[in-house]
């Protein structure tokens, strides 16, 4: 015989006279019982194993126990997808979901002793929200999800379904299934919990909580949660010495993984950010905490058809965003997987694995491109303190466009080998075997950053690397790879090049330092293009630079003074220098041309055979050349563009022919010498600018000016000694 019992109240005003009538209790069974409607309108019908509750939108109903026995189901009908039910349960033991709950519209279940879905239950409802704890029914109607008070722990071993899925409480685990399709699902642990929306997006705030005692777990999520193409999240206040454990499967668009406190988050499943539809790009994903571990076996995947889509572990960007929690310990251990790939047509994707103080990387990076014009992506890989480096990265592109990987931490040293940190007299294995957050290499004190030679070159066959760090960057072992990758050194104050450092393809080098300059004792060399940028001054003392072209830039002298020079074999050298003196011996078989300016300060530079005698050509290009003073010495020397000495003077010394088709502009005088070794010709055009004067001064025999279009300003003409005839508007040899 069906009975049915209903109730309803229509609320003109919070906070005006209550009334409400207690549902008589229905015959002993595992449903809920006791029901009180304490705002809006609600009815419960009982027949037989099914209890159906009709509640209009925002209806508030008190419940005595709400418990679903396996044979039994609950049905709440409502309005629509968008209504709401909050069932407060005022139960002293957690309720019992064994069977089947079913609504239509968003359901509430609030009980602070809190809640058990067993794995038997089968939840399907347009969305579920099951708190262990409280909410004030004026927050509730306000349609703010304020959750308060959570004492109780929220278990699903059972399958769950809904538009949003959110299970809230003190303690939080999921051994069941979760899915949303293109929804929400959260599992929130803390003392208090805001739920937010934005847009698309939810947004959750698992509040600090003053005066508690902590606990174990946070939220454990070994099952399956399966949000599709919406958002999932795992969150956690500060109560937690472990604030999040994902060793399950964990499928959305978007993915976060976040603590709040200091407890640990520890991935060792899959979080599974991928796309498969044509023409999209792969997700994101977030895990950041106090200490976060990513352990063997985890995988972590924002690949997409269209481009990799971006992985945050640990922080953003240098650790610089403030919307993003930075960690303070990150460790990637070996036989895990961070992957932002484009599996079609299109660019890598963008990885950032950071640490306030220390990151211990031994996994795998892929941000590779697809297609003819995918490029690979971009990585970083830092521990702002201290970076221990291991592992593999690739960042190729489908039509052979490198992606850039960046290592920026407080100092680094590439050596040999990696050291020897915890004292047991096998080197390197210290930092291979990190395994979990507990290693005690994790707070290893004061050491500098260590990446083997042999890491750098392996890294550099997939990606153009970065190594910047805030203090110093030693090269204590040589580096040597053959691809057209990069390798950029950037330090806060000084590099020591003491192992050579070569590109025998075309990878270009940059040295970039601060005050503290960069020193040179090795080679550093190139098939392409090598650029040193100093503050301070580039010393020499063994080895050469060697390149296509060499690039000078900063503020440092490069080379002490004309008797102590720094050695280089580039064809072309360009300076874009604000200032510092640059003495230079090129040894380029065929000579050099060199342009560009150095604010100020001297330029010296002699062009050298290999027996050291200045019998190289010297070509100044036609950008020209703007220093100090400047002197210039060669077999030959050419001033195709303008030449400007804004303190001194300029002098040109060739051993056999000096041609100027530029200006001169100096500030004292001009001095040219030619034919020293061969009967030589100066040949003179445009205009010479000297507030003393130009004195011209030829070798032993044969030697000639000729003068075509030369305009002498200020300047005087004054042919010295060696000049055996003088040519007006003739052609020279």
């Amino acid at each position: 015989m069906k009975r049915q019992r209903k109730l309803s109240r229509q609320m003109r005003r919070w906070g005006s006279r209550t009334a409400a009538l207690l549902l008589a209790q229905a015959p002993l069974h595992a449903g809920p019982n006791g029901a009180e409607v304490l705002s809006g309108q609600a009815s419960v019908a009982v027949d037989g194993s099914l209890t159906t509750v009709t509640a209009g939108h925002n209806a508030i109903v008190r419940w005595n126990a709400f418990d679903v026995g396996r044979q039994e189901t609950v049905q709440f009908i409502q309005p629509g997808a968008a209504a709401r039910i909050l069932n407060l349960i005022g139960s002293l033991s957690p309720s019992q979901i064994h069977g089947t709950l079913r609504s239509n519209g968003q359901v509430y279940l609030v009980n602070p002793a809190g809640i058990y879905f067993g794995s038997t239950a089968v939840v399907d409802v347009g969305g579920l929200y099951a708190v262990g704890g409280s909410i004030s029914k004026e927050d509730f109607l306000a349609g703010l999800d304020r959750f308060t008070a959570l004492s109780g722990e929220v278990r699903n071993d059972g399958a769950l379904r809904g538009e949003s899925v959110a299970l809230i409480g003190r303690a939080v685990s999921n051994t069941g299934s979760i899915v949303s399709p293109d929804g929400f699902v959260g599992l929130v642990a803390g003392g208090q919990v805001l739920l937010q929306s934005e847009g698309s997006r939810i947004l959750v705030e698992a509040g600090r909580t003053e005066g508690r005692e902590v606990v174990t777990h946070g939220v454990t999520q070994t099952g399956v949660i399966d949000a599709g193409s919406g958002s999932a999240m795992l969150a956690a206040g500060d109560l937690y010495s472990v604030a999040i454990t994902q060793s399950g499967q964990l499928t959305a668009r978007e993915i976060r993984v976040q603590s709040e406190g200091a407890g640990d988050v520890v991935i060792s499943g899959t979080l599974d950010a991928t796309s498969e539809t044509a023409g999209t790009r792969g997700g994101a994903v977030l895990v950041t905490g106090e200490r976060v571990g990513v352990l063997a076996g985890a995988k972590i995947d924002a690949s997409g058809p269209a481009g990799g889509g971006e992985i945050l572990v640990g922080g953003d960007f240098q650790g610089a965003n403030p919307e993003v929690r930075n960690s303070r310990v990150t460790l990637v251990a070996r036989d895990a997987t961070l992957r932002a790939d484009a599996t079609t047509q299109g660019g890598g994707g963008r990885v950032i694995v950071w640490a306030d103080e220390t990151t211990v990387f031994n996994g795998t990076l892929t941000a590779t491109g697809a297609g003819a014009q995918g490029a690979g992506g971009f990585a970083e890989i830092s521990g702002q303190g201290r970076l221990a480096f291991s592992g593999v990265v690739s960042l190729t592109g489908g039509g052979g466009q490198k992606g850039e990987l960046l290592f920026d931490p407080d100092s680094i040293t590439i050596q040999a080998a990696n050291p020897n940190l915890n004292g047991d007299k096998t080197v390197g294995d210290d930092i291979t075997s990190v395994g979990d957050l507990n290693s005690a290499l994790l707070d290893e004190p004061g050491a500098d950053s260590v990446i083997t030679a042999g890491e750098v070159a392996k890294l550099l066959g997939g990606a153009s690397l970065t190594l910047a760090a805030t203090k110093t960057i030693s090269v204590a072992a040589a580096v040597t790879w053959s691809s057209g990758s990069s390798l950029t050194l950037t330090a806060g104050t000084s590099i020591d090049v003491a192992q050579k450092v070569e590109a025998t393809g075309s990878g270009a080098i940059t040295l970039n330092a601060g005050s503290g300059g960069i020193s040179l004792g090795a080679n550093v060399a190139s098939g392409g293009t090598v650029t040193l940028d100093s503050g301070g001054a580039i010393v020499q003392t063994a080895g050469r630079v060697s390149a296509a072209t060499l690039v000078l830039e900063g503020g440092g002298s490069f080379g002490t003074s004309s008797a102590n020079r720094n050695e280089l074999s580039a064809p072309s050298v360009s300076l874009n220098k604000s200032g510092g003196a640059v003495f230079i011996d090129s040894f380029n078989a065929g000579g050099v041309t060199l342009s560009g300016s150095s604010t100020g300060a001297t330029v010296d530079v002699v062009s050298r055979d290999a027996a050291g005698t200045a019998a190289q050509p010297l070509t100044i290009g036609a950008s020209g050349l703007t220093a100090g003073s400047v002197a210039l010495s060669g077999s030959t020397v050419t001033v195709t563009g303008d030449v400007t000495a804004t303190v001194s003077g300029a002098s040109l010394v060739a051993t056999t022919h000096a041609t100027v088709t530029g200006d001169i502009d100096v500030d004292n005088a001009v001095s040219i010498t030619f034919g020293s070794a061969a009967a030589g010709t100066l040949s003179l055009s445009g205009s010479i600018t000297a507030p003393d004067n130009l004195s011209a001064t030829g070798g032993p025999s044969g030697d000639s000016v000729v003068l075509n279009t030369l305009s002498l300003g200020t300047a005087t003409f004054d042919g010295g000694g060696g000049i055996d005839k003088v040519i007006v508007g003739g052609s020279g040899a």
